[in-house]
């Protein structure tokens, strides 16, 4: 059945997606995985330009690790992608991560380079910015209402297949908060989402 962006919309938490792509897979050596949703996100580009859907999910494993399930939408274009948080990387401004920033502390730089651990083992990967998206309307079941910044970046280094990278930034560079997300698009086919009762 063919799926269109109102099949990834609206969902809850408590709700459960289901991931059936190669690397879920082989991380849990299961040919499907159901992860319940724990927070609801949405981010809208105020010209309409885009909105996403972010579904935070609960990994049934003993560290319980979050991942960001983000169904990216162009208007009837969307493209399913699943991430993981790069902790050392996320957390509050200003500090070290302050090196995401340029000099005035008002832009994403181009350019960055990140140390990511795969299965082949830890290794610097340069991360070249693609686009910049600033005062984004976002939304949030955990955090509340209020704007963001997104900055795109992709890589052709070895990382273990997750090419693409986001930054969020909240706030300023002197009072704020970014995450670093690492992630890859995965087939319409490979996800699923069920509404809980």
């Amino acid at each position: 059945m063919l799926k269109k962006t109102a099949d990834f919309a609206g969902f809850r938490v408590g709700d459960i997606i289901t991931l059936s792509d190669l690397q879920t897979q082989t991380d849990y050596n299961k040919m499907s995985v159901d992860f319940p949703i724990r927070e609801v996100r949405t981010y809208a580009e105020p010209n309409g330009i885009f909105k996403h859907y972010g579904y935070m999910v609960e990994a049934p494993n003993d560290a319980h690790d979050l991942y960001l399930i983000l169904i990216r939408t162009t208007k009837d274009l969307f493209e399913p992608y699943v991430f993981c948080k790069d902790v050392g990387a996320s957390g509050p401004l200003p500090g070290n991560l302050i090196a995401f920033f340029d000099e005035a502390g008002e832009d994403f730089i181009p350019r960055f380079e990140a140390q990511v651990t795969d299965q082949s083992g830890t290794h610097a990967v340069t991360w070249d910015k693609q686009t910049s998206f600033y005062g984004v309307d976002f939304k949030s079941t955990v955090d509340g209402d209020g704007m963001c910044s997104l900055a795109e970046y992709f890589t052709n280094d070895e990382n273990g297949g997750n090419n693409y990278c986001m930054l969020d930034w909240k706030g300023t560079t002197q009072k704020g908060f970014v995450e670093t997300w690492y992630g890859c698009p995965i087939k319409n086919s490979e996800i699923a989402l069920f509404r809980k009762g």
